[in-house]
C-alpha cells in the first residue's frame, strides 16, 4: 500500500507452514527461499504458494560480520532464508538505482519489481511457477539488462513509461 519493496525469508522448516511475514499477501511481500551453491532448492528451505524466488543461503556462499576479536570485525558463515533474503533485497535496490535516475521517471513500483525479479529468474523446477523453487533463482545481471534494455517497457498504476523515445506506450506491464 505504501509503495515499498518488502522481502521476507521463507522459513528454514522444508514446509509449507504460513512464516509471517512471508506468506502476508503476494502483492505486499518479495518471499525468498534459499538456493544451494548449485542454485537449486536448499534442503532446508521452507516454500510453498506465493513464494516469489530463490536466492543463495548456505555456508559455503554467505559470511558476514558478526563477532569482534580484540576490536576487529570477524567474518562468520552465515546461511538460511534469512541469508537468502538479502540477496533479493539488494537487487531490487540495484534495480530501483537503475531506473529511478531517469528524468520524468516515476519510481519503479514494487509490483514492478516483483514481476520483474520472477520474469527474469532462472527456473530450476518446472517452467514457471512451482512452489519448490516459486519463479527460480533471482538473476541480477538479467533483470539490470531487461532494465537497460530499450525495447522494454513498464506501465504504472496510472501512467505508461517508455523507455525509448522511439516507441508508443503499452496497455499492459513489462513486453518484448
Amino acid at each position: 500500500r505504501n509503495q515499498v519493496v518488502q522481502v521476507a525469508a521463507r522459513g528454514n522448516n522444508n514446509n509449507t507452514a504460513n512464516f509471517v511475514p512471508s506468506t502476508i499477501r503476494d502483492e505486499y511481500i518479495l518471499s525468498v527461499g534459499a538456493s544451494k551453491t548449485d542454485g537449486e532448492k536448499s534442503p532446508f528451505s521452507s516454500y510453498g504458494r506465493e513464494m516469489d524466488v530463490i536466492a543463495p543461503g548456505v555456508l559455503a556462499m554467505i559470511q558476514t560480520t558478526d563477532t569482534t576479536v580484540n576490536g576487529q570485525a570477524q567474518y562468520i558463515s552465515f546461511n538460511g532464508t534469512s541469508a537468502a533474503a538479502p540477496h533479493v533485497a539488494g537487487v531490487a535496490a540495484l534495480m530501483l538505482s537503475r531506473i529511478n535516475p531517469l528524468i520524468g521517471y516515476d519510481d519503479l513500483s514494487p509490483e514492478d519489481v516483483e514481476h520483474m525479479l520472477q520474469w527474469t529468474a532462472t527456473d530450476k523446477n518446472v517452467v514457471g511457477y512451482d512452489d519448490l523453487t516459486g519463479y527460480g533463482l533471482v538473476h541480477a545481471g538479467r533483470v539490470l539488462d531487461r532494465l537497460d534494455t530499450a525495447k522494454y517497457r513498464i506501465q504504472h498504476y496510472t501512467s505508461t513509461v517508455v523507455l525509448d523515445t522511439l516507441s508508443t506506450p503499452v496497455s499492459t506491464g513489462i513486453i518484448k
